[in-house]
Order: structure tokens, then C-alpha cells, then sequence
């Protein structure tokens, strides 16, 4: 009689098993990651999209009540008054001024998100807005102001 005998109520998984199970678990995971990052991508948009509608203009605003001019309004002024000094995607912006017009350089962190943001910019409600364009991973803004 063999040392190794298999009792009647031996327990446990078969190494099949196991590979059955991790396999489905992978791919359980890629299909997570795959909409985590689509998540991701989206919320990013929506905040550079709501900076540039909404936080932009107020500070833009604010810094003419005070120099009652837009050409002291560059970056430094600007993150005086409130606005963060990076993009969501955690990269520098850039700004120039022509008279009243604003041009802000947004890069993203890939293609798809300044598509996405130009889209999302250039069908905004918001009168200030002139043109938005995408160019590989940035966005460029031309934004009028009153």
C-alpha cells in the first residue's frame, strides 16, 4: 500500500482549479482597469472644463477689479487669485494676453483628452469662450474677456 493514499474525504482544489479562477480574475481585472481609466480621463476633463469656464474667468475677473487692466493678469498674477498653478493632469499652463483676450495652453496627459476637452469646450454655454483647438496632447483657449 502506497504512503500517499487519498482518504475518502480528502479536501482542496486542483491546480486547474486554481488556473480556471485566476484566469477569470484577470480578466475580471483588465475590463476593471479599462473603465477605472476612462473614469479617470472623464473626471480630469470635467475639472480642466470647469477650470477654464468657471475658475479662469473669476480670477481673470478679479485681477482686473484690482489693476483695472488684463495686461498685469499673467500666471503668477492669476494663482494670486485662486487659480492652481497646474493642470489635472498635474502639468504647467501657460497664458498670454492681447488687449482683452486671453490665450491659455493646456496640456494633457494624451490625445483623446484634449479632444475630448476642445469638444467639450468649444460646445460650452459660456460667452467668454471664443475657440478652443487640440494639438497632440495640449489644448489651446482664446478666451475674450468683457
Amino acid at each position: 500500500m502506497s504512503k500517499y493514499r487519498r482518504t475518502k474525504y480528502q479536501s482542496g482544489f486542483t491546480l486547474v482549479e486554481l488556473m480556471i479562477v485566476v484566469a477569470v480574475l484577470g480578466i475580471l481585472a483588465s475590463l476593471g482597469l479599462r473603465g477605472y481609466q476612462s473614469w479617470i480621463r472623464t473626471t480630469n476633463v470635467d475639472v480642466a472644463s470647469y477650470f477654464v469656464e468657471r475658475d479662469f474667468f473669476s480670477a481673470a475677473s478679479q485681477c482686473y477689479r484690482m489693476n483695472r487692466s488684463y495686461s498685469q493678469c499673467n500666471k503668477t498674477e492669476l494663482v494670486t487669485f485662486g487659480l492652481d498653478d497646474k493642470t489635472p493632469w498635474d502639468l504647467d499652463w501657460t497664458v498670454s494676453i492681447s488687449g482683452n483676450t486671453f490665450t491659455l495652453n493646456l496640456p494633457t496627459s494624451d490625445s483623446v483628452s484634449a479632444e475630448m476637452l476642445a469638444k467639450r469646450l468649444n460646445s460650452s454655454d459660456v460667452d467668454h469662450i471664443s475657440n478652443a483647438t487640440n494639438s497632440s496632447s495640449a489644448v489651446t483657449i482664446a478666451l475674450a474677456m468683457p
